[in-house]
């Protein structure tokens, strides 16, 4: 025969396990939250900069500072396709959320 109190404690300590575990795997998707979004914020600035970087360079070649117009041609260049690949990964962002606003519960 099995003590009484040991099989409740077994049940309690089970309990905790649980609960540890479900407090680990919501603190983990917390993390990754804040990294995502930490990451687009990121993603944002890097193209920021770039853009700033073409403006610069524009700058340089209109004021005759700069005489070498392929390096301001790769700026420019860079930029664009920066910023188009935002544009793009911001449209697939909005379709998935609106998929997910269409979905029935």
């Amino acid at each position: 025969m099995s003590d009484p109190k040991i099989t409740d404690y077994s049940k309690i300590i089970q309990q905790i396990e649980k609960g540890i575990s479900i407090d680990k795997a919501q603190k983990a998707d917390k993390d990754k939250e804040g990294n995502f979004a930490n990451l687009l914020k990121e993603a944002i600035n890097e193209v920021s900069k770039v853009e700033k970087n073409a403006d610069e360079e524009i700058k340089k070649v209109v004021t005759g500072e700069e005489k070498n117009i392929h390096k301001t041609l790769i700026a420019v260049e860079k930029a664009d396709l920066s910023f188009q690949l935002m544009m793009e990964i911001k449209n697939k962002l909005m379709d998935a959320y609106n998929e997910l606003m269409r979905t029935r519960i």
